[in-house]
């Protein structure tokens, strides 16, 4: 485990090296896990999770050795920001 946060109705977010995400609800006991695929754009850039975040919105932002993600809670859908090696001003981390 590299991180953790919890949500606004107790949910568990847990990052981890080498093995992706996890989410617990505790609640109803949902237990799901996110992993990196090269083959899934919309997916976890990394399995590798360096830090944890929840915004406002409910929106979890997720720091890997790979780029940044923005997972959206409701859908499950991520959103990369990657660096382009080509472009200063994309991300760089």
């Amino acid at each position: 485990m590299t991180s953790i946060t919890t949500g606004k109705n107790g949910e568990i977010w847990v990052g981890t090296w080498m093995d992706g995400l996890n989410y617990l609800d505790p609640y109803d006991g949902t237990i799901c896990q996110y992993s990196y695929s090269p083959d899934n754009s919309t997916g976890l850039s990394s399995n590798t999770i360096n830090a944890l975040a929840l915004d406002k919105d409910g929106k979890l932002w997720i720091a890997t050795t790979n780029g940044l993600n923005c997972l959206d809670t409701k859908t499950g859908v991520f959103k990369r920001f990657l660096n382009d090696p080509n472009d200063d001003s994309s991300i760089s981390f």
